[in-house]
């Protein structure tokens, strides 16, 4: 194996592994984001802005 060849494959290798890392820590920056905050803050309970719209004449939203 030349040095070009063993080169590449460290690199090869260190992009892997950086990738791997990537998606560990995303999933443990949510994880702990959902145990910090209360269920309320990551699911507002108030109600959508066309709750308790009725169609119009036409179809439209009143």
């Amino acid at each position: 194996m030349g040095s070009g060849t063993a080169f590449l494959l460290m690199v090869l290798m260190g992009a892997l592994f950086l990738y791997a890392l990537y998606f560990v820590v995303r999933a443990g920056v949510a994880a702990g984001i959902k145990q910090a905050l209360p269920d309320s803050a990551l699911r507002p309970t108030e109600a959508p802005p066309y709750d308790g719209a009725r169609p119009g004449p036409d179809g439209a939203q009143v």
